[in-house]
């Protein structure tokens, strides 16, 4: 979607994402965007997110979306990257996170495959990394740092080819 007031249109290969656009999956559907800086941003089915910002330099390229609904996991390649939640914000310096929003719980679930990530929302902030996860609470409370599950590994398997080599062998 190219703008506010603008249809979704189906998307195209090579189709150009601006900034303010909305890119949207449905239930059977995946798509791919990937941004000038290299960055890879992998969309799960039925999600919905804006691409904010994406400016900068090499040394200080930053990268800004917006989730509607849905899950989205990012490669990040240079710069740093945020996701915008309803509960909170999501970001990551170096390399691999995924994050979640689930509009009917407010809940908020991000895993980092790699890299330094981190998750605030008005009450707190945490930093994780490497097969760390944070949670970011519908009620405001401050963000909860555990361990990825075998599960959220899977689905790195199953929808990040990027990411085969930094998965645990089974």
């Amino acid at each position: 979607k190219r703008a506010v007031e603008s249809p979704f249109e189906k998307a195209i290969i090579n189709d150009k994402v601006d900034v303010n656009n909305q890119i949207k999956t449905n239930e059977d559907s995946r798509s791919r965007v990937d941004l000038s800086s290299g960055t890879v941003i992998r969309i799960a089915p039925n999600s919905l997110f804006i691409l904010e910002e994406n400016h900068g330099n090499e040394d200080n390229l930053l990268t800004r979306i917006k989730i509607i609904t849905g899950k989205v996991w990012i490669v990040l390649n240079g710069g740093s990257l945020e996701v915008e939640t309803p509960s909170g914000l999501a970001g990551v310096r170096g390399s691999y996170m995924s994050t979640g929003y689930d509009p009917e719980s407010g809940a908020v679930r991000i895993t980092c495959l790699e890299g330094q990530c981190a998750a605030e929302n008005e009450n707190g902030a945490v930093s994780f990394t490497a097969g760390e996860a944070a949670d970011l609470p519908a009620n405001g409370a401050s963000p909860v740092k555990g361990e990825m599950t075998d599960a959220e590994y899977r689905m790195w398997a199953e929808n990040v080819p990027e990411a085969e080599t930094l998965l645990p062998s089974e």
